[in-house]
């Protein structure tokens, strides 16, 4: 499993067209809970709040792709 270091690092690791539709999803977290602090917790992102709001989990195969050589 892939360590991330915070949400943006997760989002990167996706697809351009993934990284907008996970952006969207942030941001709609972060404007109905604006006190949700984000976290990386089991390599999975999570807005906390009292106790977790919301996680989300995308499939591995929407990842960007390694260019071979």
């Amino acid at each position: 499993m892939k360590e991330y270091a915070d949400i943006k690092a997760f989002i990167a690791d996706f697809q351009v067209e993934i990284q907008a539709i996970l952006e969207k999803i942030r941001a709609t977290i972060q404007l109905a809970a604006p006190e949700a602090k984000e976290a990386i917790k089991y390599s999975i992102p999570t807005f906390d709040l009292i106790t977790k709001v919301v996680k989300f989990r995308v499939e591995e195969s929407l990842k960007k792709r390694k260019k071979k050589n």
